[in-house]
């Protein structure tokens, strides 16, 4: 299968154009190739994490890492 990514925009896109067409096989054609995408990336990062030992890849300080930034202040819940 080709890169991932564009498998994922091409189900998409074949979903897209069932729903617009009224189509059911076609939308569920598109969400297949978009549940394959997600499996193949998933299988892929379990290998990588095989091959690099079992050692997790340590996350840069970002989107979702719970840190603030220096000064600011957290949102009250």
């Amino acid at each position: 299968m080709p890169n991932k990514k564009v498998a994922k925009a091409k189900g998409r896109a074949k979903e897209a154009a069932g729903v617009l067409t009224g189509d059911r096989r076609l939308k569920y054609e598109g969400r297949i190739e978009q549940a394959k995408s997600s499996i193949l990336s998933a299988v892929d990062t379990v290998f990588e994490t095989l091959a690099d030992g079992g050692k997790r890849k340590k996350r840069k300080h970002g989107k979702g890492s719970g840190k603030v930034a220096k000064g600011a202040k957290r949102r009250a819940k």
